[in-house]
């Protein structure tokens, strides 16, 4: 099923959704809308697969992976530390 970022959040929030696929496009276009906004439902997600276009669009297979489990992450010599 082909939607928006609010079909998107409404699929979540009444978790009927066991894969999605999401494409995403190499350009900015004015500031957008964000895919999962402020009041998206907190989901664990398993990418599945993925694969790169050759216009450069990349297209990741998700499928639910349970509850979301707490980390942080910090910042060390450049680098992202889960």
């Amino acid at each position: 099923m082909h939607g928006r970022h609010g079909l998107v959040q409404t699929l979540l929030a009444a978790e009927p959704v066991d894969e999605f696929n999401v494409w995403t496009f190499p350009l900015v276009l004015d500031q957008g809308k964000p895919l999962f906004g402020e009041d998206a439902v907190p989901a664990a997600l398993r990418v599945t697969s993925s694969r790169v276009t050759g216009k450069g669009v990349i297209v990741t297979t998700n499928q639910s992976a349970g509850p979301v489990a707490q980390q942080t992450a910090a910042v060390e010599d450049g680098k992202v530390v889960v």
